[in-house]
């Protein structure tokens, strides 16, 4: 019994030992203002995606699209020609979705702008499409 009792000990404190000696850093992904802009874009669209799907009036637009030029992007991301151009591209189909005197129904150019962030993202930051294409509406 007292081998047993020992060996608990023994193991309790080294095991104690071990934690308190492993150093406690954790490193937080900090997102950068870019990447919490395009949440914000994401948020937008899912609200608008919502809007034309029930048949209600499509929500104001709230978002500064503009930031899109200027949000300070993560270290591993450049504007580039390719940016910018996706970028116009984007933002006038932003502006077409509202365009009442379209005759283009209003879930086309939705899913036109949805399009226009999945053209960038093949090109920029791959990781999201997947999210992105759930936005499209089918």
């Amino acid at each position: 019994m007292r081998v047993i009792i020992i060996v608990v000990l023994l193991v309790f404190i080294s095991c104690k030992k071990t934690t308190e000696d492993t150093p406690k850093t954790f490193e937080l992904y900090q997102y950068s203002e870019m990447a919490l802009y395009m949440h914000s874009i994401y948020d937008m669209h899912q609200e608008i995606k919502e809007s034309i799907q029930t048949g209600d009036q499509l929500p104001a637009l709230e978002l500064d699209l503009d930031q899109l030029y200027s949000a300070e992007m993560s270290d591993r991301f450049v504007r580039n020609e390719s940016f910018e151009g996706f970028s116009r591209l984007y933002l006038q189909q932003v502006a077409f979705i509202y365009d009442t005197l379209s005759e283009v129904s209003v879930k086309e150019r939705y899913n036109n702008a949805v399009h226009a962030c999945i053209a960038c993202h093949q090109t920029t930051c791959l990781g999201p499409i997947p999210k992105i294409k759930k936005l499209l509406i089918h």
